[in-house]
C-alpha cells in the first residue's frame, strides 16, 4: 500500500471509516475490502446497495476522501513545481507540432 493510504493520516482516518462501518454492522478492514466483496456480481445487489450507501455516510462522517483529495492536491501540486521545466517542453513541442500541421497542405 502506497499514497495516502500509508500516511499516519490515512491510517488513522481508515481505522475511524472501519469502526463507523462496523457501528452500522460491517465488519471490512478497508474500503478495498468493501469494494472487493461485490466485484464479482455483474449487477448491484441490495446488500451491495445498503454497503455503499454506508460507505458514503461514513466516508462522509470522519472525511476520508475529502482528506485524501487534500493530500492528493497537494502532491500534485508537488509534483507539477518539481517538473515544470519538462511541462513547459512538452507543451511548447505540442505547440510547434500543431503549427507544422496547419502548415501541411
Amino acid at each position: 500500500m502506497n499514497g495516502f493510504e500509508s500516511t499516519d493520516q490515512g491510517i488513522a482516518l481508515s481505522a475511524d471509516w472501519a469502526q463507523c462501518m462496523s457501528k452500522n454492522g460491517y465488519d471490512f478492514a478497508s474500503r478495498i475490502e468493501a469494494y472487493g466483496r461485490f466485484s464479482e456480481s455483474p449487477e448491484p445487489t441490495n446488500d451491495e446497495i445498503k454497503v455503499r450507501l454506508a460507505d458514503y455516510d461514513c466516508d462522509v462522517k470522519v472525511g476520508l476522501s475529502l482528506s485524501k483529495s487534500s493530500w492528493l492536491t497537494s502532491r500534485y501540486g508537488i509534483w507539477l513545481d518539481e517538473n515544470s521545466e519538462a511541462i513547459a517542453k512538452v507543451m511548447e513541442s505540442k505547440k510547434q507540432y500543431i503549427k507544422r500541421l496547419a502548415s501541411v497542405p
